[in-house]
């Protein structure tokens, strides 16, 4: 019968690259809010200089899916965030 038990140092070592996986989504995720967030200034600017409705309407779509890609980012973030205070 062979043993299946995984030892302590590869219990520990399974943690650590846990750890260094939620590190990068981390990162990856506030980026992408920040990313999000400089994209409203675009956002602002190309409604300033809409020529007409449909336009308007366009960009309103885009800044809508923008700020719903920021919130799930936002969100992701906030999952991760007490790993990476703890452990990281």
């Amino acid at each position: 019968m062979k043993n299946t038990q995984r030892q302590p140092s590869e219990l520990l070592q399974g943690f650590l690259n846990y750890i260094d996986q939620v590190k990068s989504e981390y990162e990856m995720a506030r980026e992408a809010v920040g990313k999000e967030d400089k994209r409203l200034q675009d956002f602002l600017h190309e409604l300033e200089f809409a020529e007409d409705k449909a336009e308007r309407n366009k960009i309103a779509t885009k800044f809508q899916r923008s700020r719903q890609e920021r919130r799930r980012q936002k969100d992701e973030v906030q999952r991760l965030e007490l790993l990476v205070l703890l452990y990281g």
